[in-house]
């Protein structure tokens, strides 16, 4: 089934557009109410699960991927727009507490000493989707759900499109990948990409705990494997687990008495989980970097061009930061498919690739090595940084981008966005 929404009934019948956007997840939607902002510009989303359609009721409070929002994120959604809507649905985070078990050491980003009112939010993804939708509704653009591309093609002025069930092509400026790490756009070009599957696995889950947990997001590195738990209101938080897979299978094998009493140990009695709420998951987790992220009039964006480890909660802030560098080079021209500004973006967006990736590999290399003695110097390093309190801060404006666009915010959000 084919269902597109929109309140001009012409757009129905549209087989030209400025940009075509290749998936309706949070990213694509953000980049859709991105360009909607600029002047001329005919979008048109399309997505192949009829199930992403806007569903008429609020998704439920308790279900759905956990994601960490960097501030600088936020400072994006609410240039969007979307922000007042979501903000009450969002919980803040207070500090972020970084340890290691087994060792004193430990450092405590807080948000008040950086005159800030949260160092991020967390948000269900459904939430945030749906918000978006929401949004996107009553705004004009074309979106198509239940159908995908079978083909695509470029020249030096358009790009034109095969659908699914659908007899018309579609012709555009501009395609935009945004579908995933399985990407379809990406596959049609023949962009290439450097892919593998990391050996660790995650299992996500969510708690009830015996009091209010406040608004600490805690990560915590373990023998093996590292657990972030994040804030989600009252006596509730999510966490995920990344670990080698015989230590993720053990865990999630538990009976809940015993997962609820190991998760416990594992935080040092932090937190005091009760029962766990809704069911636990476990996946693999992809790696994938594409090499190049533009063809002829097309460009990729989210996890179609970046997949990361998960510590580093890059998913959706990474994705939002392709965003707003896109909005911002597609306004400096009538043309949003001239190649002269897609090579700019690329040059810019793999840059910031490169540099998270880079940083990242040093932090799991750091915390995943187990030579004799380094465990003391990880601990000694985090119980410095607490001491410095200047680079503790200089850490945390750098983990939310604040200062320069787009930075990594490799400190925020524990490891929950896994997109």
């Amino acid at each position: 089934m084919i269902t597109t929404i929109s309140h001009d009934k012409s757009i129905h019948e549209e087989t030209e557009y400025d940009v075509v956007i290749a998936g309706a997840g949070a990213v694509g939607m953000a980049l859709a109410l991105a360009l909607n902002r600029l002047p001329h510009h005919r979008i048109l989303i399309l997505e192949a699960l009829a199930s992403h359609a806007l569903q008429p009721l609020r998704p439920a409070a308790d279900q759905g991927r956990i994601l960490a929002l960097s501030w600088s994120s936020i400072q994006t959604l609410s240039a969007l727009g979307i922000w007042p809507a979501l903000s009450s649905e969002a919980t803040p985070i207070s500090a972020i507490h970084v340890s290691q078990r087994g060792w004193l050491g430990n450092t405590l980003l807080q948000a008040d000493t950086l005159g800030l009112e949260a160092l991020g939010w967390v948000v269900r993804e459904p939430v945030l989707r749906w918000v978006m939708a929401k949004a996107l509704q009553s705004s004009g653009v074309a979106m198509r759900y239940g159908t995908r591309l079978t083909a695509a093609s470029s020249d030096m002025s358009r790009v034109t499109l095969h659908l699914h069930n659908e007899s018309k092509p579609i012709t555009t400026s501009l395609l935009v990948g945004a579908d995933g790490t399985d990407s379809s756009v990406r596959a049609m070009f023949d962009l290439p990409a450097s892919r593998r599957s990391l050996p660790e696995q995650a299992l996500v889950f969510s708690l009830h705990c015996a009091a209010e947990c406040g608004t600490v997001a805690y990560e915590r590195f373990l023998e093996g494997g590292v657990l972030g738990v994040l804030p989600l209101g009252g006596r509730h938080v999510g966490c995920t687990y990344v670990a080698d897979p015989q230590r993720v299978e053990r865990l999630a094998s538990q009976h809940e008495a015993g997962f609820l009493q190991a998760v416990d140990a594992m935080m040092g009695g932090r937190l005091r989980p009760m029962a766990l709420l809704g069911e636990t998951r476990c996946f693999g987790l992809p790696w994938l970097m594409a090499q190049t992220i533009t063809a002829p009039r097309t460009v990729l964006i989210g996890n179609a061009a970046h997949t990361m480890h998960p510590v580093a909660a890059q998913g959706f802030n990474l994705g939002l930061r392709d965003v707003a560098a896109l909005a911002l080079a597609l306004a400096k021209g009538p043309d949003p498919g001239d190649q002269a500004v897609l090579a700019c973006y690329a040059r810019e967006r793999l840059a910031d690739y490169r540099q998270t990736a880079c940083v990242l590999q040093a932090l799991l290399k750091v915390y995943g090595m187990r030579l004799p003695g380094l465990a003391v110097l990880r601990g000694l390093g985090l119980g410095l940084l607490d001491v410095m309190q200047d680079l503790g801060d200089a850490v945390s404006l750098w983990g939310m981008g604040a200062g320069r666009p787009y930075l990594p915010a490799l400190w925020l959000g524990g490891i929950h966005d896994v997109s």
